[in-house]
Protein backbone atom coordinates (compact mmCIF):
# COMPACT_ATOMS: atom_id res chain seq x y z
CA UNK A 1 0.00 0.00 0.00
CA UNK A 2 0.96 4.01 -0.33
CA UNK A 3 2.31 5.56 2.86
CA UNK A 4 2.56 8.64 0.44
CA UNK A 5 2.14 11.70 2.92
CA UNK A 6 0.09 13.54 0.75
CA UNK A 7 -2.92 10.39 0.90
CA UNK A 8 -3.81 11.89 3.63
CA UNK A 9 -2.83 19.05 39.52
CA UNK A 10 -5.01 21.32 41.28
CA UNK A 11 -6.05 19.50 44.11
CA UNK A 12 -5.15 18.06 47.40
CA UNK A 13 -2.55 15.68 47.23
CA UNK A 14 -2.80 12.17 48.54
CA UNK A 15 -0.08 10.53 50.93
CA UNK A 16 0.90 8.15 48.18
CA UNK A 17 1.07 10.57 45.48
CA UNK A 18 2.61 13.54 44.92
CA UNK A 19 2.26 15.16 41.69
CA UNK A 20 5.33 15.35 39.39
CA UNK A 21 7.58 13.66 42.49
CA UNK A 22 8.75 10.10 42.25
CA UNK A 23 8.15 7.77 44.85
CA UNK A 24 9.66 4.69 45.65
CA UNK A 25 11.47 4.20 42.99
CA UNK A 26 11.54 0.70 41.47
CA UNK A 27 14.78 -1.86 41.36
CA UNK A 28 14.51 -2.19 37.91
CA UNK A 29 15.26 1.44 37.18
CA UNK A 30 19.06 1.18 39.78
CA UNK A 31 20.00 -2.26 37.54
CA UNK A 32 22.07 -2.33 34.78
CA UNK A 33 21.36 -1.09 31.77
CA UNK A 34 19.69 -3.30 29.25
CA UNK A 35 17.27 -3.19 26.16
CA UNK A 36 14.12 -1.92 27.35
CA UNK A 37 11.20 0.83 26.75
CA UNK A 38 10.72 3.36 29.13
CA UNK A 39 6.85 4.21 28.82
CA UNK A 40 4.80 6.88 29.99
CA UNK A 41 1.17 6.95 29.56
CA UNK A 42 -1.85 9.42 29.50
CA UNK A 43 -5.50 8.32 30.45
CA UNK A 44 -4.84 4.71 32.56
CA UNK A 45 -7.92 3.84 33.13
CA UNK A 46 -11.05 2.13 30.79
CA UNK A 47 -9.30 2.07 27.44
CA UNK A 48 -6.56 3.21 29.14
CA UNK A 49 -6.17 0.04 31.54
CA UNK A 50 -6.77 -2.33 28.72
CA UNK A 51 -3.63 -0.58 27.23
CA UNK A 52 -1.20 -0.58 29.65
CA UNK A 53 -2.49 -4.26 30.59
CA UNK A 54 -1.28 -5.46 27.35
CA UNK A 55 1.91 -3.20 27.06
CA UNK A 56 3.25 -4.23 30.67
CA UNK A 57 2.82 -7.39 29.63
CA UNK A 58 5.75 -6.98 27.06
CA UNK A 59 9.56 -8.23 28.75
CA UNK A 60 11.29 -5.43 27.51
CA UNK A 61 8.61 -2.31 28.87
CA UNK A 62 9.35 0.09 31.78
CA UNK A 63 6.49 2.10 33.12
CA UNK A 64 8.04 5.48 34.52
CA UNK A 65 5.12 7.70 34.23
CA UNK A 66 1.71 7.98 34.63
CA UNK A 67 -1.01 11.49 34.33
CA UNK A 68 -4.26 11.17 34.54
CA UNK A 69 -7.20 14.16 35.31
CA UNK A 70 -9.07 12.07 38.04
CA UNK A 71 -7.04 11.19 41.10
CA UNK A 72 -8.72 8.46 41.77
CA UNK A 73 -7.50 6.88 38.43
CA UNK A 74 -4.14 7.57 38.86
CA UNK A 75 -4.30 6.08 42.57
CA UNK A 76 -5.06 2.61 41.64
CA UNK A 77 -2.50 2.85 38.75
CA UNK A 78 0.49 4.01 40.93
CA UNK A 79 -0.07 1.61 43.73
CA UNK A 80 -0.74 -0.86 41.61
CA UNK A 81 2.54 -0.51 39.93
CA UNK A 82 4.14 0.59 43.29
CA UNK A 83 6.20 3.47 41.82
CA UNK A 84 6.96 5.48 38.99
CA UNK A 85 6.02 9.25 39.02
CA UNK A 86 2.64 10.55 38.73
CA UNK A 87 1.22 13.90 36.55
CA UNK A 88 -2.59 15.58 36.32
CA UNK A 89 -1.51 17.98 33.60
CA UNK A 90 0.22 16.55 30.73
CA UNK A 91 2.15 19.55 29.98
CA UNK A 92 3.93 18.66 33.53
CA UNK A 93 4.41 15.15 32.26
CA UNK A 94 6.50 16.84 29.67
CA UNK A 95 8.05 19.59 31.07
CA UNK A 96 8.95 18.03 34.39
CA UNK A 97 9.95 14.06 33.23
CA UNK A 98 10.58 14.06 29.53
CA UNK A 99 14.02 12.54 30.35
CA UNK A 100 12.42 9.53 32.33
CA UNK A 101 10.69 8.18 29.31
CA UNK A 102 11.34 7.32 25.60
CA UNK A 103 7.78 6.54 24.20
CA UNK A 104 4.07 7.83 25.30
CA UNK A 105 0.54 6.02 24.98
CA UNK A 106 -2.49 8.31 24.83
CA UNK A 107 -5.18 6.57 26.12
CA UNK A 108 -7.86 9.95 26.54
CA UNK A 109 -10.98 10.89 25.55
CA UNK A 110 -10.60 11.73 21.55
CA UNK A 111 -10.07 15.92 21.98
CA UNK A 112 -7.27 15.24 23.63
CA UNK A 113 -5.34 12.97 21.31
CA UNK A 114 -3.93 15.49 18.92
CA UNK A 115 -2.51 17.99 21.65
CA UNK A 116 -0.79 15.14 23.77
CA UNK A 117 0.71 13.32 20.91
CA UNK A 118 1.80 16.19 18.84
CA UNK A 119 3.66 17.66 22.31
CA UNK A 120 5.04 13.82 21.94
CA UNK A 121 6.20 14.09 18.91
CA UNK A 122 7.42 17.27 19.21
CA UNK A 123 9.49 16.25 22.34
CA UNK A 124 10.99 13.16 20.23
CA UNK A 125 9.17 10.19 21.71
CA UNK A 126 7.25 7.56 20.29
CA UNK A 127 3.82 7.39 20.03
CA UNK A 128 1.00 4.67 20.50
CA UNK A 129 -1.96 6.90 20.35
CA UNK A 130 -5.91 5.04 20.90
CA UNK A 131 -8.42 5.44 17.44
CA UNK A 132 -9.21 7.83 16.22
CA UNK A 133 -6.02 9.32 15.66
CA UNK A 134 -7.22 12.88 16.27
CA UNK A 135 -10.66 14.50 16.31
CA UNK A 136 -10.21 16.82 12.96
CA UNK A 137 -8.82 15.99 9.45
CA UNK A 138 -6.26 19.18 9.86
CA UNK A 139 -5.09 16.73 13.24
CA UNK A 140 -4.41 13.71 10.95
CA UNK A 141 -2.76 15.64 8.58
CA UNK A 142 -0.20 17.39 11.11
CA UNK A 143 0.51 14.56 13.25
CA UNK A 144 1.08 11.84 10.35
CA UNK A 145 3.73 14.26 8.79
CA UNK A 146 5.50 15.39 11.99
CA UNK A 147 5.83 11.65 12.70
CA UNK A 148 7.50 10.87 9.42
CA UNK A 149 9.25 13.82 9.37
CA UNK A 150 10.65 12.96 12.58
CA UNK A 151 11.40 9.25 12.28
CA UNK A 152 9.19 8.31 15.04
CA UNK A 153 7.57 4.91 15.43
CA UNK A 154 3.64 5.23 15.55
CA UNK A 155 0.80 2.74 16.28
CA UNK A 156 -3.16 3.88 16.79
CA UNK A 157 -4.94 1.42 18.72
CA UNK A 158 -6.84 -0.35 16.20
CA UNK A 159 -5.43 -3.68 18.07
CA UNK A 160 -8.22 -6.17 16.00
CA UNK A 161 -6.19 -4.42 13.06
CA UNK A 162 -3.25 -7.25 13.84
CA UNK A 163 -5.73 -10.12 14.50
CA UNK A 164 -6.17 -13.01 12.73
CA UNK A 165 -9.78 -12.87 11.64
CA UNK A 166 -8.85 -9.28 10.27
CA UNK A 167 -5.48 -10.14 8.33
CA UNK A 168 -7.33 -13.44 7.17
CA UNK A 169 -10.05 -10.80 5.76
CA UNK A 170 -7.28 -9.26 3.89
CA UNK A 171 -6.23 -12.44 3.02
CA UNK A 172 -9.03 -13.74 1.32
CA UNK A 173 -9.89 -10.37 -0.61
CA UNK A 174 -6.31 -10.16 -1.69
CA UNK A 175 -6.37 -13.79 -3.15
CA UNK A 176 -9.36 -13.05 -5.19
CA UNK A 177 -11.68 -15.70 -3.74
CA UNK A 178 -14.56 -13.49 -4.09
CA UNK A 179 -13.53 -11.53 -7.30
CA UNK A 180 -12.68 -8.16 -7.39
CA UNK A 181 -15.06 -6.02 -4.84
CA UNK A 182 -17.90 -3.62 -6.42
CA UNK A 183 -18.94 -2.23 -2.69
CA UNK A 184 -18.85 -2.60 0.64
CA UNK A 185 -21.04 -1.81 3.04
CA UNK A 186 -20.07 -1.09 6.85
CA UNK A 187 -22.39 -1.17 10.26
CA UNK A 188 -22.50 -0.90 14.09
CA UNK A 189 -25.66 -1.03 16.35
CA UNK A 190 -24.23 1.06 18.95
CA UNK A 191 -25.89 4.67 19.43
CA UNK A 192 -22.93 7.28 20.97
CA UNK A 193 -25.21 10.22 20.01
CA UNK A 194 -27.89 12.49 21.81
CA UNK A 195 -29.82 12.22 24.43
CA UNK A 196 -32.55 14.53 24.26
CA UNK A 197 -32.86 15.43 28.06
CA UNK A 198 -28.95 16.43 28.27
CA UNK A 199 -29.71 18.98 25.71
CA UNK A 200 -30.41 21.56 28.16
CA UNK A 201 -26.96 23.03 30.21
CA UNK A 202 -26.70 21.65 33.55
CA UNK A 203 -24.24 22.33 36.46
CA UNK A 204 -22.92 19.92 39.43
CA UNK A 205 -20.44 20.55 42.02
CA UNK A 206 -17.21 19.22 40.56
CA UNK A 207 -15.88 16.09 42.58
CA UNK A 208 -12.64 17.14 44.47
CA UNK A 209 -10.88 13.83 42.67
CA UNK A 210 -11.24 16.09 38.98
CA UNK A 211 -9.60 18.29 37.80
CA UNK A 212 -12.45 19.67 35.33
CA UNK A 213 -10.14 22.41 33.85
CA UNK A 214 -7.83 19.69 32.98
CA UNK A 215 -10.08 16.95 31.27
CA UNK A 216 -11.80 20.04 29.04
CA UNK A 217 -7.89 21.17 27.87
CA UNK A 218 -8.20 22.61 24.22
CA UNK A 219 -11.95 22.28 24.62
CA UNK A 220 -14.25 25.75 25.24
CA UNK A 221 -15.14 26.27 28.72
CA UNK A 222 -18.32 24.35 30.45
CA UNK A 223 -20.06 23.44 33.80
CA UNK A 224 -19.28 19.79 34.76
CA UNK A 225 -22.31 17.78 34.98
CA UNK A 226 -22.52 14.48 36.59
CA UNK A 227 -22.52 11.38 34.71
CA UNK A 228 -23.05 13.49 31.16
CA UNK A 229 -19.02 13.72 30.48
CA UNK A 230 -16.53 12.01 32.51
CA UNK A 231 -16.06 8.88 32.66
CA UNK A 232 -17.50 7.25 29.45
CA UNK A 233 -20.20 9.40 27.93
CA UNK A 234 -17.73 12.19 26.33
CA UNK A 235 -18.47 9.95 22.69
CA UNK A 236 -21.76 11.77 22.55
CA UNK A 237 -20.50 15.12 22.50
CA UNK A 238 -19.15 17.17 19.53
CA UNK A 239 -16.66 18.50 21.70
CA UNK A 240 -15.12 15.67 22.91
CA UNK A 241 -15.68 12.68 20.99
CA UNK A 242 -16.95 11.35 17.74
CA UNK A 243 -19.90 9.32 18.02
CA UNK A 244 -20.57 5.89 16.75
CA UNK A 245 -18.96 6.38 13.48
CA UNK A 246 -15.68 7.83 15.07
CA UNK A 247 -15.59 5.25 18.08
CA UNK A 248 -16.40 2.13 15.80
CA UNK A 249 -15.67 3.39 12.15
CA UNK A 250 -12.00 3.02 12.60
CA UNK A 251 -12.08 -0.50 14.12
CA UNK A 252 -14.92 -1.89 10.86
CA UNK A 253 -13.37 0.06 8.38
CA UNK A 254 -10.00 -0.84 8.73
CA UNK A 255 -10.21 -4.12 7.01
CA UNK A 256 -11.68 -2.59 4.23
CA UNK A 257 -9.31 0.22 3.95
CA UNK A 258 -6.58 -2.24 4.21
CA UNK A 259 -7.91 -5.04 2.26
CA UNK A 260 -8.68 -2.98 -1.01
CA UNK A 261 -5.66 -0.46 -0.43
CA UNK A 262 -7.94 2.23 -0.33
CA UNK A 263 -6.93 6.21 -0.74
CA UNK A 264 -9.10 9.16 0.11
CA UNK A 265 -12.56 9.28 -1.27
CA UNK A 266 -13.52 11.95 -3.65
CA UNK A 267 -17.02 12.25 -3.17
CA UNK A 268 -19.42 11.80 0.27
CA UNK A 269 -23.00 12.44 0.96
CA UNK A 270 -25.24 11.61 4.12
CA UNK A 271 -28.81 10.51 5.14
CA UNK A 272 -30.31 10.79 8.42
CA UNK A 273 -30.27 13.77 11.27
CA UNK A 274 -27.94 16.62 11.92
CA UNK A 275 -26.11 16.59 14.93
CA UNK A 276 -27.27 19.05 17.35
CA UNK A 277 -25.16 21.80 17.77
CA UNK A 278 -23.81 19.68 21.00
CA UNK A 279 -24.08 16.04 20.45
CA UNK A 280 -23.94 13.69 17.27
CA UNK A 281 -27.05 11.88 15.88
CA UNK A 282 -28.02 8.56 17.41
CA UNK A 283 -28.00 6.99 14.08
CA UNK A 284 -26.92 7.70 10.52
CA UNK A 285 -26.17 6.09 7.05
CA UNK A 286 -22.76 8.08 4.95
CA UNK A 287 -22.34 7.11 1.84
CA UNK A 288 -18.35 7.83 -0.19
CA UNK A 289 -16.95 6.89 -3.33
CA UNK A 290 -13.66 6.01 -3.58
CA UNK A 291 -11.27 5.84 -6.39
CA UNK A 292 -10.70 2.42 -7.55
CA UNK A 293 -7.79 0.16 -7.07
CA UNK A 294 -6.88 -3.19 -8.25
CA UNK A 295 -8.71 -5.02 -6.13
CA UNK A 296 -12.21 -3.26 -7.13
CA UNK A 297 -14.40 -3.21 -10.05
CA UNK A 298 -13.89 0.19 -10.55
CA UNK A 299 -14.47 3.43 -8.38
CA UNK A 300 -15.63 1.73 -4.61
CA UNK A 301 -19.18 2.44 -3.46
CA UNK A 302 -18.94 2.47 0.21
CA UNK A 303 -21.67 2.56 2.54
CA UNK A 304 -21.34 3.30 6.29
CA UNK A 305 -25.03 2.45 8.62
CA UNK A 306 -24.98 3.11 12.84
CA UNK A 307 -27.99 2.84 15.21
CA UNK A 308 -30.62 1.18 14.04
CA UNK A 309 -29.69 1.34 10.56
CA UNK A 310 -28.56 -1.44 8.37
CA UNK A 311 -28.01 -1.84 4.69
CA UNK A 312 -30.39 -3.84 2.22
CA UNK A 313 -29.36 -7.59 2.41
CA UNK A 314 -31.64 -9.00 0.01
CA UNK A 315 -29.00 -8.95 -3.01
CA UNK A 316 -26.43 -10.07 -0.80
CA UNK A 317 -26.87 -13.85 -1.29
CA UNK A 318 -26.64 -14.57 2.58
CA UNK A 319 -29.13 -17.05 2.77
CA UNK A 320 -30.95 -17.03 6.32
CA UNK A 321 -27.98 -15.94 8.07
CA UNK A 322 -28.52 -12.16 9.74
CA UNK A 323 -26.36 -9.96 10.32
CA UNK A 324 -24.03 -9.64 13.17
CA UNK A 325 -24.64 -6.42 15.34
CA UNK A 326 -20.86 -4.91 13.71
CA UNK A 327 -19.27 -5.26 10.55
CA UNK A 328 -19.08 -5.47 6.75
CA UNK A 329 -20.31 -6.84 3.55
CA UNK A 330 -17.91 -7.01 0.82
CA UNK A 331 -19.93 -7.70 -2.62
CA UNK A 332 -17.42 -8.82 -4.98
CA UNK A 333 -17.86 -10.18 -8.77
CA UNK A 334 -17.88 -14.20 -7.53
CA UNK A 335 -19.40 -13.80 -4.16
CA UNK A 336 -19.79 -11.92 -0.99
CA UNK A 337 -17.81 -12.14 2.47
CA UNK A 338 -19.57 -11.06 5.60
CA UNK A 339 -16.78 -10.01 8.21
CA UNK A 340 -18.12 -9.67 11.88
CA UNK A 341 -16.43 -7.21 14.06
CA UNK A 342 -15.12 -9.28 15.79
CA UNK A 343 -15.40 -13.27 13.90
CA UNK A 344 -13.99 -14.84 11.60
CA UNK A 345 -15.15 -13.93 7.46
CA UNK A 346 -17.85 -15.66 6.08
CA UNK A 347 -18.15 -16.54 2.36
CA UNK A 348 -21.42 -16.60 0.54
CA UNK A 349 -23.31 -18.13 -1.20
CA UNK A 350 -22.81 -21.43 0.99
CA UNK A 351 -23.42 -23.77 -1.81
CA UNK A 352 -20.58 -21.41 -3.51
CA UNK A 353 -18.03 -21.83 -1.09
CA UNK A 354 -18.75 -25.53 0.79
CA UNK A 355 -16.94 -26.15 4.06
CA UNK A 356 -14.24 -28.25 3.20
CA UNK A 357 -12.89 -26.09 0.60
CA UNK A 358 -13.16 -22.35 2.94
CA UNK A 359 -10.58 -24.40 5.32
CA UNK A 360 -8.52 -25.49 2.63
CA UNK A 361 -8.34 -21.76 1.34
CA UNK A 362 -7.57 -20.69 5.16
CA UNK A 363 -4.57 -23.23 5.85
CA UNK A 364 -3.88 -22.54 2.51
CA UNK A 365 -2.74 -18.89 3.28
CA UNK A 366 -0.96 -19.56 6.44
CA UNK A 367 -2.36 -16.48 8.08
CA UNK A 368 -1.65 -15.89 12.04
CA UNK A 369 -2.55 -12.64 14.40
CA UNK A 370 0.29 -10.33 15.51
CA UNK A 371 0.44 -8.29 18.77
CA UNK A 372 -0.15 -5.37 17.74
CA UNK A 373 1.06 -3.26 21.14
CA UNK A 374 3.99 -5.30 21.21
CA UNK A 375 4.64 -4.71 17.44
CA UNK A 376 5.15 -1.03 18.24
CA UNK A 377 7.61 -1.86 21.05
CA UNK A 378 9.86 -4.47 19.53
CA UNK A 379 10.03 -1.85 16.27
CA UNK A 380 11.07 0.67 18.74
CA UNK A 381 14.02 -1.14 20.34
CA UNK A 382 14.55 -2.65 16.64
CA UNK A 383 13.67 -6.28 17.59
CA UNK A 384 10.68 -6.79 15.50
CA UNK A 385 10.26 -8.50 12.43
CA UNK A 386 7.78 -6.70 10.92
CA UNK A 387 7.33 -3.05 12.62
CA UNK A 388 4.00 -1.13 12.50
CA UNK A 389 1.17 -1.66 10.38
CA UNK A 390 -0.74 0.66 11.55
CA UNK A 391 1.52 3.49 12.17
CA UNK A 392 0.13 7.17 11.28
CA UNK A 393 1.26 6.87 7.82
CA UNK A 394 -1.42 4.63 7.74
CA UNK A 395 -3.94 5.64 10.36
CA UNK A 396 -3.81 9.16 10.02
CA UNK A 397 -5.54 8.41 6.08
CA UNK A 398 -7.90 6.00 7.75
CA UNK A 399 -8.92 8.60 10.80
CA UNK A 400 -9.78 11.18 8.05
CA UNK A 401 -11.86 9.02 6.09
CA UNK A 402 -14.52 8.33 9.01
CA UNK A 403 -14.15 11.56 9.83
CA UNK A 404 -15.31 13.21 6.54
CA UNK A 405 -18.25 11.19 7.32
CA UNK A 406 -18.68 13.34 10.74
CA UNK A 407 -18.47 16.28 8.45
CA UNK A 408 -21.02 14.82 5.89
CA UNK A 409 -23.37 14.26 8.87
CA UNK A 410 -24.11 18.12 9.56
CA UNK A 411 -24.77 18.60 6.05
CA UNK A 412 -27.43 15.59 5.16
CA UNK A 413 -28.73 14.91 1.76
CA UNK A 414 -25.82 17.22 0.59
CA UNK A 415 -22.91 15.99 -1.72
CA UNK A 416 -19.74 16.65 -0.50
CA UNK A 417 -16.55 16.82 -2.69
CA UNK A 418 -13.04 16.08 -1.19
CA UNK A 419 -10.17 17.47 -3.03
CA UNK A 420 -7.54 15.32 -0.46
CA UNK A 421 -4.41 17.09 -2.07
CA UNK A 422 -5.69 20.02 -1.42
CA UNK A 423 -7.25 19.02 2.30
CA UNK A 424 -10.45 21.01 1.43
CA UNK A 425 -13.95 20.22 0.10
CA UNK A 426 -14.45 22.15 -3.59
CA UNK A 427 -17.48 22.39 -3.26
CA UNK A 428 -18.60 23.55 0.47
CA UNK A 429 -17.30 26.45 2.57
CA UNK A 430 -19.40 25.45 5.61
CA UNK A 431 -18.14 21.78 5.71
CA UNK A 432 -14.53 23.26 5.20
CA UNK A 433 -15.20 25.04 8.41
CA UNK A 434 -15.06 21.87 10.22
CA UNK A 435 -11.76 20.28 8.97
CA UNK A 436 -9.61 22.09 11.99
CA UNK A 437 -10.54 23.95 15.19
CA UNK A 438 -9.13 25.93 17.78
CA UNK A 439 -8.04 25.27 20.87
CA UNK A 440 -8.79 27.28 24.20
CA UNK A 441 -6.70 29.78 25.12
CA UNK A 442 -3.63 28.66 27.58
CA UNK A 443 -3.94 25.13 26.00
CA UNK A 444 -2.53 25.89 22.31
CA UNK A 445 -0.13 23.57 20.91
CA UNK A 446 2.47 24.24 18.21
CA UNK A 447 1.09 23.80 15.10
CA UNK A 448 -2.28 22.26 15.88
CA UNK A 449 -5.53 24.38 16.79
Amino acid sequence: MSRSITRRTFFGLTSKIVAGVALSRPAWLNAAPERRLRLAQVGVAGMGRSDFNSLSGHAAVRYTAFCDVDRRRLDRILEHQGGGVGFYDYRKLFDEAADEFDAVVVSTPDHMHAPIAMRALLTGKHVYCQKPLAQTVAECRVLTREAHDRGLVTQMGIQIHSSMVYRLAQAIIRAGTIGKIREVHSWSDKEWGRQEEWLEPASDPVPDYLDWDLWLGVSSRRDYAAGRYHPFHWRRWTDFGTGTQGDMGCHIVDPVFAALELTAPHTLWAEGPSPYASMWPNRGICHYLFPGTRHTVGELPYHWYDGANRPDVSGFELGEERLPGQGSVFVGEKGNMVLPHIGTPQLHPRDRFPPEQVRELVRSLEVSGRNHYHDWVDTILGSGDGGTTADFEYSGPLSEAVLLGLIASRFPEEKLEWDAAEGRFSNHDAANAYLTREYRRGHEVPGLG
